[in-house]
């Protein structure tokens, strides 16, 4: 069960460089879009101030969950955080980008954002992996000590 807290709290950290990178290169962030859609379909319109917490707290609750499956796929067999940390990111991009929200028929999912957007959050998602594995060995070498 502590792995699972372990995973959460570094999900949530890992969301941190993440935000950097799709706010350094986007105006218009896709949780800020999920965020308003969603609400939008429950009939509530946020403020602009309001919106910009909701999907700040969306985004960081996601990252937290979206870590917690790492615990099966964080092994001992590498070591090397870029690849599964990239590949882990772009798992979890693939799931919701192309999968659940074209499904949802989110204007936030990959079939309807620009290259450049797409681009951007493939590597804000690699960016937020290799953190979640970086954050993941740091834990694990601490706790075998």
């Amino acid at each position: 069960m502590k792995k699972f807290f372990l995973a959460g709290e570094n999900g949530f950290l890992a969301t941190i460089p993440m935000s950097i990178v799709m706010l350094t290169f986007l105006n218009r962030t896709p949780p800020k879009q999920i965020t308003k859609e969603t609400l939008q379909s429950a009939d509530i319109y946020p403020s602009r101030r309001s919106l910009k917490l909701a999907s700040l707290i969306a985004h960081f609750s996601f990252g937290t969950v979206a870590a917690l499956p790492y615990v099966f796929v964080n092994t001992k067999k590498s070591n090397n955080v870029f690849i599964k940390g990239s590949l882990y990111g772009l798992v979890v991009w693939g799931t919701n980008y192309l999968l659940a929200l074209p499904a949802f028929n989110s204007s936030a999912g990959a079939p309807k954002m620009s290259v450049k957007k797409n681009l951007t959050m493939i590597a804000s998602h690699i960016v937020w992996g290799v953190a979640l594995a970086t954050l993941s060995q740091y834990a694990d070498k601490n706790r075998s000590r």
